[in-house]
């Protein structure tokens, strides 16, 4: 029986890389994922980084970046949080820009505003994960009150979904 040799130092680092690089490139080789994006835009977070281009024309909600999904702190004028792509939890997220800066966005939010594509309904849920139950915001709307639905400071995680026959909240 043959053993392996031991490494030690940065022969094992680089064993461990190249271990790792095995593992990981065959995954990137099969996906098809189409051509490949544009260079992102350097105010856009990670999330927006990873997200698929949109399909549809961009629709504006309230005080809301172009293809972006929003919560505020207040009204849409207070403190907002985007967010370009489905978030699990809001665990460690602040709002920031106005009245509301530095306060959690988990469970603290009083309207929301969805300005992306003509296909991605803005599905929030009150548990993380999306779990529990949830309402919609379709492209280009705002509610500018979560409160007068039932609605405020429940929110816990964000699930973009293409157009569904569900009705969305707006006002």
């Amino acid at each position: 029986m043959k053993l392996a040799p031991v490494l030690f130092g940065r022969q094992a680092v680089i064993a461990a890389a190249a271990g790792a690089l095995l593992l990981v490139a065959p995954l990137a080789v099969s996906a098809d994922i189409g051509p490949e994006p544009a260079a992102p835009e350097p105010s856009r977070s990670a999330q927006a980084r990873t997200a698929a281009p949109s399909t549809g024309p961009v629709a504006a909600g309230a005080n809301c970046a172009i293809g972006n999904h929003c919560l505020f702190w207040g009204t849409v004028s207070s403190a907002r949080k985007q967010y370009f792509d489905s978030v699990n939890h809001f665990n460690g997220d602040t709002f920031s820009g106005g009245a509301g800066a530095g306060y959690s966005v988990d469970n603290n939010s009083f309207a929301a505003s969805n300005s992306s594509s003509s296909d991605r309904e803005s599905h929030w849920y009150d548990g993380q994960f999306h779990t529990g139950a949830h309402f919609c915001v379709n492209p280009g709307a705002t509610v500018n009150s979560l409160y007068n639905v039932g609605w405020h400071a429940r929110i816990s995680s964000l699930r973009l979904r293409p157009r569904t026959p569900e009705r969305c909240l707006s006002n």
